[in-house]
């Protein structure tokens, strides 16, 4: 048998847990994040972050919300909890983003700011109609899809 073409199993970095450094076959590359971690702990209830949904490592402090959620140290850096100063944050980027296009607004910009219950009541009531649409926003307004067209070309535009 010839040795140069013989398999080996080489134990490399590429196949060691973030989470228990333990070496395993299947090992879940997520290339945003750049965490390797065990199809295991995707069901053995390892904690992830609430915001992020990276699984937490043994190195990094978790913040309790206290409401069943948990942050990773880089998203609580980031949060701001006080519901006024999210609004006035809100209103000052859609404010800079709209006179960015050249769009001055002189009234107050509608922004509801909901917690998670109200997500997840939004959510399930809007499930059974829109099951493709995934979204972690709501809106106090229903649009309407349009149903009527006046002229249409079976061939596409005709000149």
């Amino acid at each position: 048998m010839n040795q140069e073409f013989t398999r080996k199993k080489v134990k490399t970095y590429a196949n060691i847990c973030d989470i228990c450094h333990q070496y395993n076959e299947a090992v879940l590359h997520n290339k945003f994040w750049g965490q390797r971690c065990c199809v295991e702990h995707y069901k053995d209830g390892t904690l992830r972050c609430s915001t992020c949904h990276r699984l937490k490592q043994p190195e990094i402090k978790y913040v309790d919300l206290g409401n069943g959620r948990k942050l990773c140290s880089d998203c609580y850096s980031i949060t701001i909890m006080d519901p006024e100063e999210c609004e006035a944050h809100l209103f000052e980027n859609v404010r800079t983003f709209y006179t960015g296009l050249n769009l001055n607004l002189d009234e107050d910009i509608p922004i509801s700011l909901v917690d998670k219950d109200e997500m997840s009541r939004v959510h399930k009531r809007n499930y059974e109609m829109r099951r493709h649409i995934i979204g972690l926003a709501t809106s106090i307004w229903n649009f309407k899809p349009v149903v009527t067209i006046n002229r249409c070309s079976k061939y596409g535009r005709q000149n």
